[in-house]
């Protein structure tokens, strides 16, 4: 494939984010994002990041950074230009984890790799509602994969500044993002530890222990669990976990969008950039891919399932649908690299595969963004949604009867009033808009 064609494949994947940009305008705040904005009008950063670890949960850095909601200071512009900024960041982060283990000959190559997953995961991911337009979700597991890319990254950097400092620095603040984060990085750290007990990895494993730990003692984790009845249960917990597994596994792999990454990441020319694949046969470099894969999905659902005894939302699961790309991608590479070609990548001409980049398009996010635009269900989300907020502002009544939106498009995270003013979905619009105001939805 020529440096032209390549040119063209990243024209195309950047076209095909049209759809995601044109969605970020239609994005509204919703139930966390009013609570933690009015509480950060009220409270200091402090009193409320030891008030959440001491009362909901031990996420001791993305409870900081949720209360830093744009809307805390009524600006909405900003507020949907994060889930941009958070694309730019994912894009950043997998082109710095490509460039330290892969060989290119160009760098439209591993731009168009790094859009390609991108593009990939947005089109993808279970939950694109709570993953990328609902700034709560979208700093908790959005911004926490990043950082957990960036530290793969500097894992791999010469400098000792990087490697000795800020990495751990790092490693501590991104376990504080979620629990499974911390899962992750402890499961990482101790498997470096096996393979090669260094200074280095021991410093790494005892920074990802103490963090894990300083999540998993909050005094929050216990009340947050006291209202799930059906949680701690090991074996149930396993056993759903397994099955969920399975059932993410086999919808992923079925996936059209897979094609789309296989064929493209095919007649890209990159290799695996390390050399420790050749000390091992390709079974084997399998066998190391499906077990890690295996881990870290199942510790990104295995906790929900313990602390509640439901899956609830699948915000966690976006975070497992990145590591399946991942290692779709590394198996490709890792094929690659023994093999020196796939069996397909004779079949697959420069346009065939530019077509196979409308795959996204067909199923998922993309196609859902572009129904909702189509449709005028954005429009009309954006249009009652503005009309709703501009009577919680300026109602002057004790009670305020309001009807049930009318539009509520797939791509939109909406928690839609409760006929009982005293439910958690009414409150938070009225503490942050007009406190006092007793809001009623008319059944």
């Amino acid at each position: 494939m020529s440096k032209v064609q390549r040119l063209v494949i990243v024209f195309c994947l950047l076209f095909l984010l049209i759809p995601i940009g044109i969605s970020l305008f239609f994005v509204f705040p919703m139930g966390d994002d009013y609570s933690y904005a009015r509480m950060g009008q009220t409270k200091s950063l402090l009193e409320i990041t030891i008030g959440e670890y001491n009362t909901w949960n031990g996420r001791f850095f993305s409870n900081l950074l949720v209360v830093l909601n744009p809307i805390r200071w009524n600006n909405w512009w900003l507020y949907r230009l994060v889930p941009l900024v958070q694309l730019v960041l994912l894009f950043g982060c997998v082109r710095l984890v490509l460039g330290r283990f892969i060989l290119v000959e160009d760098r439209f190559s591993i731009v168009a790799l790094s859009l390609l997953i991108l593009l990939c995961y947005v089109a993808g991911m279970p939950t694109i509602a709570e993953g990328l337009f609902w700034y709560t979700g979208s700093v908790t597991y959005w911004l926490g994969s990043c950082m957990f890319l960036t530290c793969v990254y500097l894992y791999k950097s010469d400098s000792n500044i990087m490697k000795l400092v800020i990495l751990p620095f790092l490693i501590c603040a991104t376990s504080g993002m979620n629990e499974v984060l911390a899962l992750w990085l402890c499961l990482v750290s101790i498997a470096l530890c096996f393979t090669n007990l260094s200074k280095h990895h021991a410093l790494i494993c005892s920074v990802s222990l103490l963090s894990f730990l300083l999540v998993y003692l909050a005094p929050g984790n216990a009340i947050r669990a006291s209202h799930f009845q059906e949680n701690h249960q090991l074996f149930y917990s396993l056993w759903m976990t397994l099955l969920q597994f399975v059932r993410f596994t086999l919808i992923w792999l079925v996936d059209i969008k897979l094609i789309t990454l296989i064929a493209v990441t095919a007649v890209l020319p990159i290799k695996l950039q390390v050399n420790w694949y050749f000390k091992i046969s390709f079974k084997r470099y399998f066998l190391c891919l499906t077990v890690g894969y295996f881990s870290l999905v199942c510790l990104t659902i295995f906790p929900a399932y313990w602390s509640t005894g439901i899956m609830g939302q699948h915000r966690t699961i976006n975070m497992a649908y990145l590591v399946f790309l991942f290692y779709i991608l590394l198996l490709i590479f890792g094929f690659k690299s023994t093999k020196q070609t796939l069996p397909l990548e004779r079949f697959l001409s420069p346009k065939l595969v530019v077509f196979s980049l409308f795959f996204l398009i067909i199923q998922g996010n993309l196609k859902t963004c572009i129904s909702a635009w189509l449709t005028g269900s954005l429009h009309g989300y954006k249009k009652e949604l503005n009309e709703r907020i501009n009577q919680i502002k300026w109602c002057n009544q004790d009670t305020l009867h309001l009807k049930p939106l009318n539009y509520v498009p797939a791509i939109v995270l909406n928690y839609e009033l409760e006929h009982d003013p005293n439910s958690w979905k009414n409150t938070c619009y009225a503490d942050f808009y007009n406190p006092g105001l007793k809001i009623v939805l008319d059944k």
